[in-house]
């Protein structure tokens, strides 16, 4: 009676071939397994932030720190609207400008953000970076617009547009936005500038979200909470992907969300053709 040495080729192959499909199936669980354990790390960054942002209002008076990151206004000479007269005077931004030119270093983007005013709250440097950020960004977390960013007199975003500096002048906090996972370039996708910012009722994108977490977007809150949004409009994934802003998307859901996180459902997501 003979003794078997091992498999024939033939079972190997059945073997490898059931490996493979195996393979097939896990891959992509466990791909959406790592993107949501990324995802949750970048949610948690952001209630961070958050909370780093609320002990700076505890210390000032309910004042909101600034949320410009230079763009608007320098803070060292030659002055802009941090200097006398201007919309941040005498507010220091929460990082200096660590976006612009974009041959800034790493260990460059890093001390213009430790200079910063909201730096002594946050401490570690690591939570203004989303898990799933390229090896050259150290930020890519901006205030929207309303948490005083812009000065409404000079940039139109439309009627009724608030920018907040009191913490207290913020109603129904758990609807409106304090940050936004930005991207990292310097275009549409991208661009952790001195603030996000959208129309508040006109149906186009001014700024677009980034999409670093499937077809989906992380935010934090006033109230202090952060979630995922997941994009409903096939529209709004066309324009981030293809870096397209200005283009009319009439009854886009996406839009009028956020819309109304950034200025408020009492103003914005009513929607115009304009």
């Amino acid at each position: 009676m003979s003794k078997r040495g091992g498999f024939t080729l033939v079972e190997l192959l059945v073997v490898i071939a059931i490996i493979a499909l195996l393979m097939a199936v896990l891959l992509p669980a466990l791909n959406r397994a790592r993107e949501q354990g990324k995802r949750v790390v970048c949610l948690n960054y952001q209630r961070q932030l958050t909370s780093t942002w609320m002990m700076y209002a505890d210390d000032n008076g309910d004042k909101i720190i600034n949320g410009d990151a230079e763009e608007y206004g320098q803070w060292q000479p030659p002055a802009g609207e941090c200097a006398s007269g201007g919309f941040h005077y005498n507010e220091k931004p929460w990082v200096l400008n660590d976006w612009s030119p974009a041959t800034l270093t790493v260990d460059q983007k890093k001390s213009q953000i430790t200079k910063g005013a909201l730096f002594r709250y946050i401490k570690d440097i690591r939570v203004l970076k989303c898990p799933r950020a390229n090896a050259d960004e150290v930020r890519t977390y901006s205030f929207v617009d309303s948490m005083n960013v812009i000065n409404t007199k000079v940039m139109n975003v439309g009627a009724g547009a608030i920018v907040f500096k009191s913490r207290i002048q913020i109603r129904k906090t758990s609807e409106r936005f304090i940050f936004i996972e930005n991207g990292g370039s310097l275009s549409g996708n991208g661009g952790s500038w001195g603030g996000w910012s959208a129309y508040v009722n006109t149906d186009k994108w001014w700024d677009l979200p980034s999409l670093r977490h499937g077809d989906g977007t992380t935010f934090s809150f006033a109230d202090g909470h952060s979630e995922y949004h997941k994009w409903l409009d096939p529209r709004t994934l066309d324009a981030i992907k293809t870096d397209t802003t200005g283009v009319l998307q009439a009854g886009n859901k996406d839009l009028r969300w956020t819309q109304v996180g950034v200025w408020g459902s009492d103003v914005a997501g009513r929607g115009t053709g304009l």
